[in-house]
């Protein structure tokens, strides 16, 4: 890939690439500025909705952004999806000599990536630097909060820090931090430390003037890490001078270093690749996300186990960016695995619990499929806090089902379990109408038990009241 990547960008330079400045500008109206600490080219300016993204070149760093501009390095990584799309608008402002027009992503924090997502991230950020190296350059930042996933791939979208005539030995210092630590300490056990401590913030804001790389648990985690695996590859990702990103991908292989970690939903589904074609009570959901959303560009599966609903709605209908998520880290891995080409997104998330920013999770349409009795009859969730959670991930339309027969389970077939006098059609309904519009209700699945038929799954459609 690294020799790959190298050639286009000296083909690139081999026709040659000149920058030219915008003929007819105007001036950008109305924006917020967000200041950055350490970019070296500039600020970010977001408008009032945040519809269009816009990173404002300074004018003492102009120079410096042509000639970055004209090695071609920009454009090839955009090309091979490493960073966002961006081009050259007519908007100028005082303090600003060029201001790029930027691809607007969906902006997940590391605290919500399953194992091999660190991975992959971390991967990127070095054949970043190995590619920056070769043309003398070197990247200022290597946290994990300046990347995000598009289609199922790791994608670094603070390109102000590529600069000139720098070593990447601090970066390299930041991805072992925030990717190789947490990654040593999430094959050793399943720990929950990682997730909650490394990933949620920098180790400094958490454990202000502790050395973090030398306190009890990270050095214990990396003796029981070189016990498992091999020493001198455990040595290299941990030293700025030898780290690599073909290390770090023979090291931390999933299925090696999680082969005695369960969990309860990870054979839920199969672990085979779908047909494209849809079938069973999946295929009403695909006919009306077709009839009732036609305009919807985003959608998120809650619960989503493995990612097959993800998969048929992306190969279904119109909607293009798709993501499926759940708190079960072996289905999220499972999923990726299964679906690694599909340009699906996926991410570890306990959808009810309170303590989370889920404000870049709101998505056009978002499904909650066979989960709602888990919640309201195992786990005793309230139903108005269901409903008031669940709609705040909703931009437009909800897609969600009620199971009349409750924890009914196919392994029990002639078993019809009991449930509370209160658990009903009715009430169930009365509650989702308090907070969506119901625009549709449809029964996809019946069973019948002993000689008697029953309806098992009811199909709600809402839509956010206006």
């Amino acid at each position: 890939m690294h020799k790959e990547v190298i050639n286009s960008i000296l083909e690139k330079q081999k026709k040659g690439i000149v920058f030219e400045f915008p003929q007819q500008c105007q001036t950008l109206q109305t924006y917020e500025i967000r200041y950055s600490a350490v970019d070296t080219l500039g600020d970010l300016l977001f408008t009032n909705n945040n519809s269009v993204i816009y990173r404002g070149i300074k004018k003492e760093s102009l120079n410096k952004f042509i000639e970055l501009y004209e090695t071609g390095i920009l454009q090839t990584f955009v090309e091979y999806n490493f960073i966002p799309k961006f081009k050259i608008s007519n908007y100028r402002l005082d303090n600003y000599s060029i201001i790029l027009e930027i691809e607007k992503l969906r902006v997940i924090y590391p605290y919500f990536w399953s194992y091999s997502m660190i991975k992959a991230e971390a991967i990127l950020k070095l054949n970043l630097i190995e590619i920056l190296d070769y043309f003398g350059y070197g990247l200022v930042d290597g946290h994990s909060s300046n990347a995000t996933f598009k289609d199922g791939k790791p994608i670094f979208f603070d390109f102000g820090s590529f600069a000139k005539g720098i070593k990447s030995d601090y970066a390299k210092l930041e991805i072992i931090r925030s990717n190789i630590l947490p990654l040593i300490m999430m094959s050793i056990k399943k720990s929950y430390f990682p997730r909650y401590k490394l990933l949620g913030d920098s180790p400094e804001k958490i454990l202000p003037g502790v050395d973090f790389e030398r306190s009890f648990e990270v050095k214990n985690a990396i003796k029981k890490f070189r016990n498992i695996l091999n020493c001198n590859l455990v040595n290299n990702v941990l030293n700025k001078k030898t780290i690599k990103s073909g290390f770090v991908n023979k090291l931390f292989n999933f299925e090696t270093t999680h082969k005695k970690y369960k969990t309860p939903w990870k054979n839920y589904y199969p672990e085979t690749h779908p047909d494209k074609k849809v079938s069973g009570r999946f295929k009403k959901v695909i006919e009306k996300i077709n009839e009732y959303c036609s305009d919807c560009k985003t959608f998120l599966d809650l619960a989503g186990n493995k990612g097959y609903l993800a998969y048929w709605v992306k190969n279904n209908t119109n909607i293009q960016d798709v993501s499926s998520s759940d708190y079960d880290t072996l289905a999220i891995e499972s999923g990726i695995k299964i679906f690694k080409d599909d340009g699906i997104n996926f991410y570890v998330l306990n959808c009810m619990s309170p303590f989370l920013n889920i404000q870049n999770f709101k998505s056009d349409i978002v499904c909650a499929m066979a989960v709602t009795h888990h919640l309201l009859l195992t786990q005793k969730i309230d139903i108005n806090y269901m409903f008031n959670t669940l709609k705040s991930y909703v931009g437009k339309y909800i897609f969600i089902e009620f199971c009349p027969l409750g924890m009914y389970s196919l392994d029990n077939p002639d078993v019809k379990p009991e449930v509370p006098d209160f658990y009903t059609i009715e009430w169930f309904e009365e509650y989702f109408k308090k907070h969506f519009e119901l625009i549709n209700k449809e029964v996809i699945e019946k069973v019948n038990i002993k000689g008697e038929t029953f309806d098992h799954r009811i199909l709600y459609v809402g839509k956010i009241y206006s």
